[in-house]
């Protein structure tokens, strides 16, 4: 075993980078390209504009030349201006968390999942049928529930 690590340690420390041939350098080079223009085309969504344009412009041209291109656009107006008028509307809010819009009677953002109203929850649950309050104690239980996991109330049967 010892000879194995010794073995795997004079590799390790005698390895260089000029040992790597062309074409693996050629391949680092094509992956971190392929990389960069991922993320330019994941920002240019971001901004509201094409993500899958602006990542083969970087893919075709260039990753710099990709960013500079979205740099020199203005953010995509039309959405922005969109996102306004649900907000306007009265329909529509804004999670403080995620900042994404969602309907403003939601009771939890569909992107984080975040409950926006605990007790708001509990009554819609309460009103649905699928929980009840607890007669001693008034915390939620579930409605066919015999036993309060809170209190320890018994409830009448029948």
């Amino acid at each position: 075993m010892a000879e194995l690590l010794a073995k795997i340690e004079s590799i390790i420390t005698s390895f260089s980078w000029s040992q790597l041939g062309f074409a693996s350098w050629f391949w680092l080079s094509i992956a971190i390209w392929v990389l960069l223009s991922f993320v330019v085309g994941r920002w240019a969504e971001g901004r509201g504009r094409n993500g899958f344009l602006l990542f083969f412009v970087s893919l075709l041209l260039s990753p710099l030349i990709g960013a500079l291109l979205l740099l020199a656009l203005p953010k995509n107006s039309t959405l922005l201006r969109d996102e306004e008028r649900l907000l306007r509307s009265g329909n529509h809010k804004r999670c403080h968390v995620c900042d994404e819009i969602v309907k403003a009677n939601a009771l939890k953002c569909k992107h984080c999942s975040l409950i926006f109203d605990q007790a708001a929850v509990e009554q819609q649950r309460i009103e649905e049928g699928h929980m009840r309050r607890c007669d001693s104690c008034a915390e939620v239980i579930k409605a066919q529930a015999i036993k309060c996991r809170f209190c320890g109330y018994l409830a009448p049967l029948g």
